[in-house]
């Protein structure tokens, strides 16, 4: 849970700041969470943790929602980060390929809104 909040939080500093050093190590955590295991390339199943003196190589298999969910956010403000400033999924973050059994985790660079036609807003402002 850890590494997805620390996921998380990279992605929603680089959304509001614009400042790719955030958006680097958020993209180094997604790697990580998917090259230890706690996130399934295969299914997208997220694993809810690990005992780190045996290297997170015994993955609990257990899944609970809030776990996805702050992986999901993440996802979802990278994804804004990487429209809003066009750099069109480079280096910094691959997201899975688009996938109809899992929609959820499944970015598709086509369907960036322009960003300069919807201003970010923070949480206290009103929509138009």
């Amino acid at each position: 849970m850890s590494s997805g909040c620390f996921f998380n939080l990279g992605a929603r500093l680089a959304r509001y700041t614009g400042n790719e050093t955030y958006a680097k190590q958020a993209a180094e955590a997604w790697d990580w969470l998917t090259a230890v295991g706690f996130i399934d390339k295969e299914t997208w199943a997220v694993y809810d943790g690990a005992h780190v003196d045996v290297n997170c190589t015994d993955i609990n298999k257990t899944q609970f929602s809030y776990v996805a969910a702050i992986l999901t956010e993440g996802v979802a403000y990278m994804y804004n980060y990487v429209c809003s400033v066009f750099t069109i999924l480079s280096p910094l973050f691959k997201p899975p390929p688009p996938d109809p059994e899992h929609p959820i985790l499944t970015v598709n660079v086509d369907q960036c809104l322009d960003p300069l036609e919807i201003p970010p807003r923070l949480p206290h402002q009103q929509h138009p």
